[in-house]
Parts: structure tokens; sequence; C-alpha cells
């Protein structure tokens, strides 16, 4: 099947030069805005969002892929491997979207870049459905698939090697920015290894 990329080989010598940051999350756990501000404040560190490729329906994409698994796969293996091939001077790039985090790892394998990372965004369910329904108005999205998408990533990102959670159900945007800005900069620094998450002063977990 055609690659909206078209992907080079990427040297060997330049791939330990690189780094992504995937930060996945399910819809209302404030990724796009979190990473967008953290980006404004390092404008330096390359950005990507999955959706710019646009979302083909559900239907389109059984027709090509098979499954919206299948899709989902194929494009985040395309994305990884074209910022690996564009930025393989950088040391880092910052990549976001919804996707499952073994697909974003075995994609990392596939292009050799063996220190990149993966944080996943979890919020609670209250607090994702006042920001879905209520500051968003997009209610269609609250849905118990959607809730149990954002506990799945989270279970399966802390299941795999060096997968970081940042929490943030907290109701005000300042302690969620400084928990992800703080998760995102102790893993460019390299220091996260023994501190699996980071919980936004003040919020509370649920069981996943």
């Amino acid at each position: 099947m055609s690659s909206f990329f078209n992907i080079d080989p990427i040297e060997p010598d330049l791939r330990q030069q690189m780094n992504i940051l995937s930060i996945i999350g399910a819809s209302g756990t404030g990724k796009t805005f979190l990473t967008t501000r953290f980006h404004e404040e390092h404008p330096d560190i390359p950005f990507y969002r999955f959706d710019t490729i646009g979302v083909p329906s559900t239907e389109e994409m059984i027709a090509k892929y098979g499954s919206g698994e299948a899709w989902q796969q194929a494009k985040t293996s395309e994305w990884i491997t074209k910022i690996a091939r564009d930025h393989a001077g950088d040391h880092w790039v910052l990549f976001e979207g919804q996707t499952r985090p073994q697909f974003v790892f075995d994609a990392y394998a596939k292009c050799g870049l063996s220190t990149s990372r993966i944080v996943c965004l979890w919020r609670d369910s209250e607090t994702m459905r006042h920001r879905l329904m209520v500051l968003r108005n997009q209610p269609c999205l609250f849905t118990p698939d959607m809730v149990n998408w954002c506990n799945h990533l989270r279970r399966w990102t802390e299941e795999l090697h060096d997968g970081v959670i940042v929490d943030t159900s907290s109701p005000n945007i300042e302690p969620n920015l400084l928990a992800f800005t703080s998760a995102l900069e102790h893993i460019m620094m390299g220091s996260i290894r023994n501190d699996k998450e980071h919980q936004a002063p003040g919020s509370v977990c649920e069981s996943a």
C-alpha cells in the first residue's frame, strides 16, 4: 500500500543523535493543549501532530487496511520513520497523537531509536467529562469507550519499559502544565528512570 511519506533510509550514526518524545492520550486529557504550550516555551524543539494527516472514516480504514487498528499502526510507523529521517541531527522531537504505545514502541525499534520515550496523559473520568462536555462542548466524545481507551492507554504504557504517566486530573490548567513540563524536562535531562508518574498537585486519581 502507498505511504503518505517517501521514506528514505536513516544513517545509523544519525539515529544515535536524535530522540522522539511521543505524547499520547485519549480525547480530553490535554495532550494537544499541553504539548502546544510546552512547544511555545521551547520553540527550538520540533513538534508534530498525528492528526494533521487527517483521519479517514472507519469504513475507509477497513477498506484500505483491514481495520482501524491496522490503519493506526501503519500511520504511527510512517510518522515515526518520517520524523527520524527528517530530524536525524536533532536531539529531541515532540510527536503528539492518539495511538497505542506499543505501535510507537515498535516504530522506535524499527528505526533504531532505542532511547526515544513515550509519555501517556491520563485524566480521571469526571475531569474528562467536564473537559469534553462543558469546556469543549463535544459531548459526543465523552463515552464509556473513550474512558476505557484512556485507562487502557495508561495500563499499556505502564507495561512498557520507561513508559511515563502524567496525571492531568487537576481541574486547573497550571498544575497540569507544571506536571507535564516537569515530566518532559526530566526526560530530556535523562533523570526520570525512577520516577514513573507525574501527578498534578491536588488532583485525585481514580482506579483504572
